[in-house]
């Protein structure tokens, strides 16, 4: 997949996220039966890097609570964080034998995760809300539960409602 390719890919997914449906995961599908991946290779893929989304996003937030919030919570959404990844791990190794792009992938995502973050606080910021970047951080999570809502068109209120939950912490 060249870069256009997948900037294209991206972009019409996440316009198609604005939908009621799973819009962004039935382009990428798409673009990989295009590209010659079968049906469920299309759905192991797609599922995959949603896992490592989800593992990334709970253990950046976890870690980031532990320091600005503090209590047995944090510890436990690391946990599940870490058990969402090995279990992503295990399906790479299993399924497509490929271990050597997982570290890439996970900095990828982190990479994404904390853009996630410094956007998140920029808007505090422009806003005049007191926040640091930790406690921004920490809110990255309402992104990823957020994007799994694929029935509200672009998780509209579900992110906010996520947001709402921590926030007072």
């Amino acid at each position: 997949v060249t870069l256009g390719q997948a900037l294209e890919v991206t972009v019409i997914g996440s316009a198609a996220n604005l939908l009621p449906i799973p819009g962004a995961m039935i382009v990428r599908m798409a673009a990989l039966k295009k590209g010659g991946a079968s049906l469920g290779a299309g759905f192991s893929t797609t599922g995959l890097l949603a896992a490592v989304w989800l593992g990334v996003s709970f253990i950046y937030s976890g870690v980031w609570a532990m320091q600005t919030v503090g209590g047995l919570v944090p510890p436990i959404v690391v946990a599940g964080g870490l058990a969402v990844l090995g279990a992503a791990a295990v399906a790479v190794h299993w399924h497509f034998r490929a271990m050597g792009v997982l570290p890439a992938l996970l900095a990828c995502r982190f990479g994404l995760v904390t853009l996630d973050a410094g956007r998140t606080y920029l808007a505090f910021v422009a806003m005049g809300v007191e926040a640091s970047f930790g406690q921004s951080s920490v809110l990255t999570i309402s992104s990823v539960l957020a994007g799994f809502v694929a029935v509200v068109p672009g998780g509209l209120g579900v992110r906010e409602w996520i947001l709402a939950v921590p926030a007072p912490l």
